[in-house]
């Protein structure tokens, strides 16, 4: 199935001004393109100039792994289609972002196909993570792709030495992008620090006032306790987390304990 066709930011004529000068940053020269693309339909030889600059000036640079912003694909596309319909496409293969997934395909004559045919909309299908927090969603920037929809969790890296918080996006993933490739590494930790990891940390307020603090276990009970300056010990995972949120927040800071 066809992805959606993107809606322009304004009429053609102003979102190929607005292409221009998100390529250029000169409004005169960006006033030029629109000018020549005004008069493209008229005049063959500007058809051809406006194509060559299009193609050049806003797409054969990119990387190949780029993602093309949302608006400036529906400007492409909507380029093609008011070219087609003059008649001008050409017979040279066109350069494209693909409306599914935002990258940026090579269209071939006589076809000039305007999706790259791989992207396939989101479906989750993966099991919540235990280890996780309540399940979050993104309906992203494309229908597909690497900007395309998401739904995870946050998750704390079971690494013995880090307390970086992930997006899981299955219910078996345990560590962070850095520790996902070297498991050995993890093991050979785990071995080093026997104690789990909220007895290795100590958590202190930005000053000497005390704060006081409530969290829920996973069981759905609450209970409070307090930080003070001379350094707080989580007594379980639900406080860490708990406290690892407050300092990426900066009300409090962390240590690990000698």
């Amino acid at each position: 199935m066809a992805p959606e066709r993107l809606e322009l930011p304004g009429t053609l004529e102003e979102s190929v001004w607005a292409l221009a000068y998100a390529s250029c940053g000169d409004s005169s020269v960006a006033a030029q393109v629109q000018e020549v693309f005004a008069r493209a339909a008229a005049e063959g030889g500007f058809a051809a100039l406006f194509r060559r600059w299009w193609q050049e000036k806003t797409l054969a640079g990119l990387p190949r792994e780029a993602v093309v912003a949302p608006w400036a694909t529906a400007v492409h596309q909507a380029i093609a289609d008011r070219l087609e319909e003059w008649g001008l496409l050409g017979e040279e293969p066109l350069l494209l972002p693909c409306p599914g997934c935002g990258t940026v395909l090579t269209s071939r004559p006589p076809r000039f196909a305007r999706t790259c045919g791989r992207c396939k909309p989101y479906t989750p299908t993966a099991q919540a993570n235990p280890a996780g927090s309540r399940v979050m969603f993104s309906a992203g920037f494309y229908p597909a792709g690497s900007y395309g929809p998401r739904r995870g969790q946050s998750v704390l890296c079971a690494h013995p030495e880090c307390l970086t918080f992930f997006l899981a996006t299955s219910g078996q993933q345990r560590y962070c992008e850095e520790h996902r490739a070297d498991r050995k590494a993890a093991t050979r930790a785990r071995k080093d620090h026997r104690e789990p990891k909220h007895e290795r940390v100590r958590f202190y307020p930005p000053g000497d006032d005390p704060i006081q603090i409530s969290v829920r276990d996973r069981g759905g009970d609450e209970r409070q306790f307090v930080v003070t300056n001379g350094g707080y010990k989580p007594r379980d995972e639900d406080e860490l987390l708990e406290l690892l949120r407050y300092v990426s927040l900066e009300f409090l800071s962390m240590h690990w304990a000698h």
